[in-house]
């Protein structure tokens, strides 16, 4: 398992959701960094009450380089970025 960032300090980047499947409480995430789509499961996001994403929302997020249900890297702290955010940074 490889950890992308400084040892205790994970590296944060922006990526978009591909999908969400709410009713089972995951999904992935796309990036440049995790080419194949990152896994993530709704402990990962960080907000209050009910976590969900929605698809094409954009995100900011660590992960870690492992497989997860056939995906190739697994998130492990997600936040949603603010509306002013443009998704042409990504």
């Amino acid at each position: 398992m490889e950890h992308i960032g400084e040892p205790g300090r994970p590296e944060w980047i922006a990526g978009r959701v591909r999908q969400w499947r709410g009713d089972e409480g995951w999904g992935v995430i796309d990036s440049e960094a995790t080419p194949g789509g990152c896994w993530c499961h709704f402990s990962a996001i960080q907000a209050e009450g009910y976590r969900e994403l929605r698809d094409g929302e954009v995100v900011e997020f660590s992960f870690e380089k492992v497989e997860q249900d056939g995906w190739p890297f697994r998130a492990i702290a997600v936040q949603r970025m603010g509306p002013d955010i443009s998704p042409d940074r990504l």
